[in-house]
């Protein structure tokens, strides 16, 4: 009885502390939980949340039409189906071809297109007429002297990524005449994707005794630059060439 009487006095102590047990915390509601998980959101999780939502409705929207018309396709007559399917086909070959030009003349460069634009220019230009005298035209004499070397169109070795689009380019010369002076046109012209044509430099070498050079359009580093490489290789291809 001795050692039960303290164990019986704790237990009527703290049934009557001033300082009660505490209960415990009643489980968070779905709706709490929400709120928590949105205001913890940061902008990325948030960003990344609405891709795949976005994702998720594009999936749905897209396997809800081809359903749709899976569906409705089955139940048409064969006649229907025969001449829709010509009419697809028919469209499908016509955009393909389409397309195959289109990415043909991209990467072709076409110089006689080049050489009637240049000379439209040339023509046009004040100091090229004030210089040869009259109006410009081509060099009747001997069929007029041409010669163009064509590159570009591909991918080469280089650039960040180890390989680089070079667009297609044409380096032309040929001869005009005017009324006091003969003159060689020189020029480079690259093509975009677009299909415009970029003029990076036109020039023309007067045949006087000064030997005067007229700059068109361009720099006259990169008309001499290029010259010299169009002049060698016409040297070349004189020298190697026999009757």
């Amino acid at each position: 009885l001795a050692r039960r009487a303290p164990a019986a006095a704790v237990d009527a102590a703290m049934r009557f502390s001033s300082t009660p047990e505490e209960p415990a915390p009643a489980p968070a509601t779905a709706a709490e939980k929400a709120l928590a998980f949105v205001q913890n959101m940061t902008a990325a999780d948030a960003a990344r949340y609405a891709t795949y939502a976005a994702g998720g409705a594009a999936v749905y929207v897209v396997s809800s039409g081809v359903l749709s018309t899976i569906s409705g396709l089955m139940h048409l007559p064969p006649t229907t189906v025969a001449k829709y399917g010509f009419y697809g086909g028919f469209f499908v070959a016509a955009g393909a071809a389409v397309a195959m030009r289109a990415a043909y003349q991209a990467i072709h460069i076409r110089p006689e297109f080049v050489y009637r634009a240049a000379l439209a220019m040339v023509q046009r230009s004040g100091l090229v007429t004030q210089k040869l005298g009259g109006s410009v035209q081509p060099t009747k004499a001997g069929g007029g002297l041409r010669c163009y070397n064509l590159d570009g169109g591909n991918f080469f070795p280089g650039g960040a990524l180890g390989v680089e689009w070079k667009p297609p380019r044409v380096v032309m010369l040929f001869a005009v005449e005017g009324a006091k002076y003969d003159g060689i046109v020189l020029l480079e012209c690259l093509k975009g994707l677009n299909g415009a044509l970029t003029f990076t430099f036109l020039g023309v070498d007067v045949c006087n005794t000064a030997e005067d050079r007229l700059i068109v359009h361009g720099s006259d580093e990169r008309m001499t630059e290029k010259a010299d490489q169009l002049r060698s290789l016409i040297d070349f291809k004189k020298d190697h060439t026999h009757d």
